[in-house]
């Protein structure tokens, strides 16, 4: 039977036929489903996928497309079900990474279940977004990335059935090593260095070694009192290099005090009987600071700084201003022209939050032009006054 699901509900499922009358029944009496062609490389749902996965797949579409139909919301719904191909196998917290690329862009990391029927939206803004993407599905190690080619269009379903990822074959085992650095470059001697259960202690150079790794994730950890950060990742997928290196930077908790202007709402000017301007002193003493936590003086910053969630972070051995609610706009203003002299801030497109110096002038948009890209009403110049290490 040629037909259509329209609503799916405790178990329920309707099914509206070509002639417009609809069917209602539990969804445990559909005897076999046959998914429309996705024409997906790298998917897997033919004969042999269990008849169940297929039905947990239909009710995951049905249960999800009328939630969407309902918010009427321009978009395609991508549907699967993740599988390893030793069935009980396991990746980091059971999990896979999920990401949609369009053009040099993707529409976010996303989180997919293993062994569970799975649907995602991906926002069609206007019709000559629809069209080619590609899907990228990373279980991590020991098992094989997929990169599946799907076309996508707003109100349709792109069904990609049951993915079967491959485990890598490789033997032996691997090193990691490298140096601790401070945040000013120097290494670090005798500094613990932890990965799981494995720990040394760094030479006279800073220089640490910890054998044994197979195919994983492993967390590293550098750890000196009074000392904060010191954290690594590496992903180990195959056996092609046995010695990797990955050097940890640890950092020293800072005294930081700001001086800001922010605007009125909706506008990019610092003049005005609505702007408000203030200072404060936040220690960084953590990889991630949010400064919604903080106090601030001035309401519109206090609102400003939860709305884009605000905050310092470390990258690459650099304390930086940046936010995880995007898209925000960052500038470093010109050195020669002083604070107080900088009345607004113009078009710049950069997401990437500057590092903090003292003496620096950032400029913050929340929006871009007039059509509202952003997520917040405000712009903001913000002033590195002081950076001070505490000992």
């Amino acid at each position: 039977m040629n037909a259509t699901v329209v609503k799916y509900s405790n178990g329920t499922v309707t099914i509206q036929k070509s002639d417009g009358s609809e069917i209602n029944g539990p969804i445990s009496r559909v005897e076999s489903i046959r998914f429309g062609d996705s024409k997906a490389s790298g998917s897997d749902h033919g004969d042999d996928t269990p008849r169940a996965v297929k039905r947990d797949i239909l009710a995951a579409i049905a249960n999800y497309k009328g939630q969407i139909d309902q918010s009427k919301r321009p978009g395609a719904i991508v549907a699967m079900y993740l599988d390893t191909e030793d069935r009980g196998g396991k990746t980091e917290r059971n999990r896979v990474e999920y990401r949609c690329y369009r053009g040099g862009g993707y529409s976010g990391i996303r989180s997919a279940p293993l062994r569970q029927a799975w649907t995602t939206f991906e926002f069609i803004s206007s019709p000559e977004r629809e069209g080619p993407r590609r899907i990228q599905l990373d279980p991590g190690p020991p098992y094989k990335t997929k990169q599946i080619d799907v076309n996508v269009k707003s109100g349709e379903v792109t069904n990609l059935g049951r993915i079967v990822f491959e485990k890598v074959q490789a033997d032996g085992t691997a090193s990691i090593f490298g140096i601790v650095k401070g945040a000013d470059g120097k290494a670090m001697p005798n500094v613990s260095v932890t990965a799981g259960s494995q720990r040394t202690i760094t030479d006279s150079n800073g220089k640490y070694q910890l054998d044994g790794f197979g195919l994983e994730n492993v967390s590293l950890k550098a750890s000196q009192p009074g000392f904060y950060g010191g954290d690594g990742k590496v992903s180990i997928r195959d056996m092609s290099r046995r010695e990797i290196e990955q050097d940890l930077i640890l950092f020293r908790p800072m005294r930081i005090k700001f001086r800001y202007v922010i605007s009125d709402k909706k506008s990019t000017s610092f003049e005005g009987n609505n702007v408000q301007e203030g200072s404060f002193v936040v220690t960084a003493d953590s990889v991630f600071k949010q400064l919604s936590e903080e106090y601030f003086s001035s309401p519109s910053f206090r609102e400003f700084a939860k709305d884009v969630g605000l905050r310092f972070s470390h990258y690459s051995g650099r304390l930086a201003i940046d936010n995880f609610m995007a898209p925000i706009y960052y500038q470093v203003a010109d050195s020669n022209i002083p604070f107080e002299s900088i009345q607004g801030v113009g078009n710049f497109s950069s997401q990437h939050g500057p590092a903090l110096e003292q003496g620096v002038t950032i400029l913050i948009r929340g929006f871009r032009d007039n059509s509202r890209s952003g997520v917040s009403d405000y712009c903001v110049k913000l002033l590195v006054e002081e950076m001070t290490p505490i000992h």
